[in-house]
This record gives C-alpha cells, structure tokens and sequence, in this order.
C-alpha cells in the first residue's frame, strides 16, 4: 500500500469482485482480510489530518468501501445461508467475543437464569 491506498483498495475490490460466490469459510477469510486493509488505509488517510495532501484519495477510498461492502452483500446472497452460519459470523466480528471482563460476568450470572428455566 506504501503510497497508494485508493490502489490497494481498488485491487482488492477488484478480487472480491472476480468470485462468483463463496463458502461461509471463504467469506470469512474475506471479511477478515477486508478489516485489516480497511484499517491500514484509513490510517494512511488520517495521517493527513487536514485532508490538504489528498483530498480525492480519501474520496475515492469511500466510494471503494462502500463498493466493496456492496460486493460483500452479493457474496452473502450468492447461494442460501443457514441460521447457524450467520450467528457464527456475527460472534466471530463482534467486538463483545474478546472482552474477558464481560464474558467472565456472563459466567457469574449464568446460574441465575438457568435457575429460572428450572
């Protein structure tokens, strides 16, 4: 990405464009990869904290997300997904799955609730 974050960002868009469709696994991958490039080029663009150096790159990088995201959407909808699948998907990208504290008060009051279901 050096100095080209609106080129990264159009290759990858422009790989996410060329699948046809893809498995939960493979669409997970993709998503992953997508988080990690989408947070480099933003970083690149907020290092010029005045937009003075490249105002049409960090538009272009907008329009190039919201592609891709698009992309994404075709990708989900390419072939039927189960339930299992998408709840899998969100636990895997929310940000609640590594946050101990919270995960460690859900196993305190767990007890609670399974006592009410008794």
């Amino acid at each position: 990405m050096a100095e080209d974050p609106a080129g990264t960002y159009r290759k990858y868009l422009s790989d996410i464009r060329s699948q046809k469709s893809a498995s939960f696994k493979e669409l997970t991958l993709y998503v992953r990869q997508w988080q990690e490039l989408k947070d480099s080029v933003f970083f690149h663009l907020r290092k010029d904290s005045l937009i003075r150096e490249h105002p049409d790159t960090r538009s272009a990088c907008v329009r190039l997300h919201d592609s891709i995201r698009n992309e994404f959407s075709r990708l989900v909808l390419s072939k039927p997904r189960t339930y299992q699948e998408l709840l899998s998907f969100k636990n895997q990208f929310s940000s609640y799955a590594r946050d101990t504290e919270l995960l460690d008060d859900v196993q305190k009051i767990r007890p609670f609730f399974r006592s009410l279901d008794d």
